[in-house]
């Protein structure tokens, strides 16, 4: 019986301790949650848009411009067959290029302005970090040596300022020369007797009223540039503050006035003694004079910018030497803590400027892409081989919007696609290439490309699509009207950008996010810009940074 109660003892024993275990396993153990991450690559991406279409019969192609513009080329006759991809009207493009150069100089130029933001954000982290140092310093009291050092960064903090100076007095003066080149020797080629009391430009114009403001407007530019001349030959150091502020508003001045002489030049027509290659040339010095005028202003700004940084920095280091001379009290403790909140500032001002650039560079690229897309789209082609039956333009003629150009006649048949009005913007006329994959022939691939987009919306449950019409390359396969498909619609295409996979996005009333992991490795969200999608893949225009990790799903 002895035997017997403790074998049951030692059963109950047991029992009671995996009850105790199981239950601390399902009750009262906690596991951390781990994270599966994917990294912020760069690449290229291409917007897609997919949609189901049909085959439909095809009969005439009505092609239009979506800008409007002067034809440059007409390259086919009426009449003439043509193959896919042949060029068939294509408009002048030299603004536009133009435009593009003038991009890439202002792109220079804010590269250039932001390599110096940036070199004066080292000089600012680095004059921060000295202030450390010499409140350190202080702290332990000073020795002659730190005395004579400071002394020597008094001396080449006061030949810095004073460089500063000259080199904004130097700039006013240029200033005041590039404002007097602007109107004297460029806006002044588009008028007659300019300098007069009542000038009259060269040409006329449609907008009598603007022309007659413009006219009136010159007169007191003649008396501006004549002051200013008079101010700029006794500048001096008291008097540049002043000199300053005058140089900018008359730099405004003359950037509002070639901005409205600009606008009638760009809309002058040829006459028997007036020439297109004038009017070309005048359009071009003006552009040039403008870009001239706001590089001008920038210059002023930025080294205003480093004539305050370099007071500033002579303040500072005047204001340690004085500590250092007096050695140390808990009045100068208090000033060299104040000092260094200072440049701490100045690092913060100095890092909020970086970011201005690089917001900057960011919104000329943009610009740069869109002008591009523009020169593309000036020029029309042919979606599918075929036959010109009407071209509505000439060389000289004037483009419209929307209003055809070319008319074309195909015998053969073409693909049809209703796009939702959120996609339909991906897509251009008379450009997106197509893949196509018949439900008949699922094992084959077939191409086109779009070859216009109806004008009239279609409404279904309430939603907006609208018509896209998509030529076939014809193959050996007997493709019949009715006939369904998969269509892939390719759109824009970047190179080298940011990507991330597009379901790690979450959309909260049109704000993106993206999940990281914080230092305690808990996901926190991060507002994120997006700009083009394959679907698969999404573009990262701001937010994120190469190599990142952003949180996918937890396990």
């Amino acid at each position: 019986m002895k035997k017997i109660s403790l074998y049951l003892f030692i059963v109950v024993i047991a029992g009671g301790c995996f009850v105790g275990y199981w239950a601390y396993l399902r009750y009262f153990k906690t596991t951390e949650p781990t994270y599966l991450t994917s990294q912020v690559t760069r690449g290229d991406l291409r917007e897609v848009v997919h949609v189901r279409g049909s085959v439909a019969a095809e009969e005439t192609v009505d092609l239009s411009f979506p800008y409007s513009g002067t034809v440059a080329s007409v390259p086919v006759i009426e009449g003439q067959t043509v193959a896919a991809g042949t060029k068939l009207i294509r408009l002048d493009t030299k603004d536009l290029d133009l435009q593009i150069q003038q991009l890439f100089a202002q792109e220079l130029q804010a590269r250039a302005s932001l390599a110096s933001a940036k070199a004066q954000l080292t000089q600012a982290k680095s004059a921060r970090d000295a202030q450390v140092a010499k409140l350190d310093e202080l702290k332990t009291g000073t020795r002659s040596e730190e005395i004579q050092v400071q002394e020597s960064q008094v001396a080449a903090a006061q030949a810095s300022y004073d460089d500063a100076i000259r080199s904004l007095m130097d700039a006013v003066r240029d200033a005041e020369t590039k404002g007097d080149d602007a109107i004297r020797n460029t806006a002044d080629q588009c008028f007659l007797n300019p300098r007069s009391s009542a000038p009259q430009l060269a040409f006329t114009s449609n907008d009598t009223a603007a022309q007659s403001r413009l006219e009136r407007d010159r007169p007191p530019l003649e008396t501006l540039l004549d002051d200013w001349a008079g101010s700029v030959a006794t500048i001096t150091t008291d008097s540049l503050p002043s000199s300053l502020i005058e140089a900018k508003a008359n730099l405004g001045d003359i950037k509002a006035f070639l901005d409205k002489l600009a606008l009638l030049v760009n809309g002058a027509q040829p006459t028997a003694s007036l020439s297109s290659t004038t009017i070309s040339s005048w359009k071009t010095n003006i552009s040039a004079a403008r870009t001239t005028i706001n590089a001008t202003l920038t210059n002023l700004t930025a080294l205003t910018t480093g004539k305050q940084t370099a007071s500033s920095q002579l303040l500072i280091a005047q204001n340690q030497l004085t500590l250092l001379q007096a050695g140390p009290t808990p009045q100068q403790l208090a000033g060299q803590e104040a000092i260094l909140r200072q440049a701490e500032a100045a690092v913060a001002t100095q890092e909020a400027i970086v970011q201005q650039y690089q917001a900057a560079l960011l919104s000329l690229a943009a610009q740069v892409d869109m002008v591009r897309d523009h020169i593309n789209r000036s020029t029309l082609i042919a979606p599918a081989a075929s036959k010109v039956t009407k071209l509505w333009l000439k060389a000289q003629e004037l483009a419209q919007p929307g209003l055809t150009a070319v008319t074309l006649s195909t015998s053969g048949t073409k693909m049809t696609a209703d796009v939702s009005e959120l996609d339909i913007r991906k897509i251009h006329a008379n450009g997106n290439s197509v893949k196509i994959v018949f439900d008949a022939f699922p094992d084959e691939t077939f191409f086109g490309r779009v070859m216009n987009i109806e004008p009239q919306e279609v409404i279904k449950d309430t939603d907006k699509y609208y018509r896209v019409n998509i030529s076939i390359d014809q193959s050996s396969r007997d493709i019949r009207t009715g006939m369904s498909a998969d269509l892939s619609i390719f759109g824009t295409e970047k190179t080298n950008v940011l990507k991330i996979p597009a379901y790690v996005i979450t959309d909260r009333a049109g704000i993106k996010y993206v999940n990281i992991l914080d230092a305690n490795s808990v996901p926190q969200p991060i507002e994120i810009k997006t700009g083009i999608s394959d679907d698969d893949f999404t573009e990262v225009v701001s937010g994120l940074t190469e190599g990142q990790s952003v949180v996918v799903s937890s396990d």
